[in-house]
């Protein structure tokens, strides 16, 4: 009994909390209503539709202001006074059996007045538009008409930097005044609405005839009192220099300039049309021209003082590079019977002779122009430069090629000394080898002893031939001079093999209860006497390294001590 009292308890304590919390977020809802209510202020949206009305409007401004007041009424006016009573009575919502149901009822209402909110902004909106509208207008038609008027003053005062082109601005300005006619009398009438897009209209078309206006006298200006002078000028200095004698990279050059007055003609005719484009185009085209026809002329005046000294340059230039031609050929003939060329030097001596040829050639017509006055003289001068370049480009390549033929003779005394050289030292390696009195020489080394002497034979047949190929004999030398290292090392080897061979057998005497030496000596002198020294030294060395370790140092030591203070007694 007592638990189910417990659970009863329970359950009218959940009850009661719920219902204190309903009723306490059900007051706060029923705030919030009345609050969104007090935000919706029909008077003053009624007393802007009142302005509207006094306004006196008319046309498309007229209906939409209509429009306006129809939607306020019907979406506004009347579901508020609808919607106001159930507003008023949210709160007895609140109390017995209707505050489980009242939180949806309440929300309801409240999605309500927002709506109704939302929608009288947007009428307020719509409203206020339709006002600014008349005080935007009203500013535009002073401010236009202010701009009108100054447009007929700059005509007035400036209209020469508009030449004929004035009569179409005028006409295009009285076009504007009727149009803004039109929008001011639409404005008066009170259509705002129409007005509105008369005003857009004739905004964008102003701000056209403005940029017209602000082109038009600097495209005038250089038509009118530049190019014609420049043109004029142009034309003088053609004939009073051409009777001078004067000729020009281009040729008519009269009718080219006469070609140009007539597009500055035509220019003005298409900017008495206001076509803009075409004259700008014409414009950029006349002053580009005008001013090249002008370098052209400047460039041959300023040429003329310099043409004779370059020719005369020129002459001297070519005259000398002519002589070392000739001088270099002859020598490259001479030497051709004793030496062979291996670099193409009579060919491209030849080459060299052509080219000189050619730079005669134009030399000699630039000359002749010059004399029968039918010269231009700025491309002279190019082809007096281009000429000088050229002889220093032929004056390199006869030094090159001079240079190497001049040291085929310098080779050749270095080659003769070299091969002198080279018989003194295969004598001398001769000399020494006998001086070591040995039973003989081994094949091997007697063979390469003789090659390298028939290479200097044969080294010294071709120094001597009657005509000389100094690449290939530099070539010899340079194996000769290889191979005589390679003997001299040879001959040094075999020194060296043959008197080691002798100090270690002379030990070996000393040795000779040890058997091992004793058969090493004996197969030593075999080597020894077969002339291979070297094995004859390896075979009696080992032997004696192991009797006695630390032997071959010693006497190696002292053996190329020896040597060394000879070789230092012989220099």
């Amino acid at each position: 009994m007592f638990k189910v009292l417990v659970v009863v308890l329970v359950v009218v304590i959940v009850i009661l909390v719920s219902v204190l919390y309903l009723q306490h977020q059900g007051k706060e809802t029923v705030a919030q209503l009345k609050q969104l209510r007090q935000g919706i202020n029909e008077k003053e949206i009624v007393d802007q539709l009142h302005k509207l009305d006094e306004a006196n409007l008319s046309g498309r401004t007229k209906e939409a202001a209509a429009g306006v007041a129809k939607n306020y009424h019907e979406q506004v006016i009347e579901p508020l006074q609808q919607i106001d009573d159930q507003v008023g009575e949210a709160g007895q919502l609140l109390q017995g059996a209707k505050l489980f149901s009242s939180r949806g009822q309440l929300n309801d209402l409240a999605a309500e007045l927002g709506a109704i909110q939302q929608t009288s902004r947007s009428i307020s909106k719509d409203i206020n538009e339709l006002t600014q509208l008349q005080s935007k207008q009203q500013t535009a038609v002073a401010t236009l008409g202010k701009q009108l008027q100054d447009f007929h003053q700059q005509f007035d005062d400036d209209g020469y930097q508009f030449g004929k082109s004035i009569h179409l601005l005028e006409k295009q300005l009285a076009d504007l005044e009727g149009d803004y006619q039109h929008f001011v009398k639409m404005f008066k009438s009170g259509d705002y609405l129409a007005a509105d897009e008369l005003l857009k209209n004739l905004l964008t078309e102003l701000t056209a005839f403005q940029q017209l206006v602000a082109k038009v006298p600097a495209l005038y200006k250089p038509l009118l009192t530049v190019y014609p002078d420049q043109l004029k000028e142009l034309r003088g200095a053609v004939e009073q220099l051409s009777d001078q004698h004067y000729h020009f990279v281009e040729d008519h050059l009269e009718d080219k300039i006469k070609s140009l007055q007539q597009e500055a003609t035509t220019a003005l005719e298409q900017l008495n049309q206001l076509q803009l484009g075409d004259v700008a185009h014409t414009n950029e085209h006349l002053k580009t021209q005008i001013d090249h026809y002008y370098d052209i002329m400047q460039r041959e005046i300023d040429a003329r003082e310099h043409v004779q000294p370059a020719l005369d340059n020129l002459g001297s230039h070519l005259d000398h590079a002519q002589k070392q031609n000739d001088q270099l050929k002859s020598l490259l003939n001479r030497l051709s019977e004793s030496y062979t060329f291996n670099n193409d030097e009579l060919a491209n001596t030849r080459e060299l002779d052509e080219q000189l040829a050619s730079i005669a050639n134009q030399y000699q017509e630039d000359k002749a122009a010059v004399k029968d006055r039918t010269a231009v003289d700025s491309r002279i001068l190019e082809h007096c430069q281009q000429g000088e370049k050229s002889l220093n480009d032929v004056e390199v390549q006869q030094q090159k090629i001079n240079d190497n033929v001049a040291m085929m003779q310098e080779d050749e005394q270095r080659a003769q000394k070299a091969v002198k050289h080279f018989a003194s030292q295969i004598k001398a390696i001769k000399r020494h080898a006998e001086a070591l009195n040995l039973p003989g020489l081994s094949k091997h080394y007697l063979d390469y002893f003789f090659m390298v002497s028939d290479e200097i034979g044969k080294l010294n047949e071709n120094i001597h031939a009657e005509k000389l190929n100094m690449d290939e004999i530099t070539k010899q030398l340079l194996m000769v001079q290889s191979d005589m290292q390679t003997l001299s090392d040879k001959t040094d080897d075999l020194r060296d093999a043959a008197l080691l061979t002798e100090r270690l057998m002379q030990y070996a005497n000393r040795l000779e209860d040890n058997d091992d030496v004793t058969e090493a000596a004996a197969e030593a002198q075999k080597y020894y006497d077969a002339y291979e020294y070297k094995k004859a030294m390896e075979e009696i060395a080992t032997a004696l390294e192991i009797a006695e370790p630390g032997t071959l140092k010693r006497i190696e030591d002292s053996y190329y001590n020896d040597v060394k203070n000879r070789t230092l007694m012989s220099d």
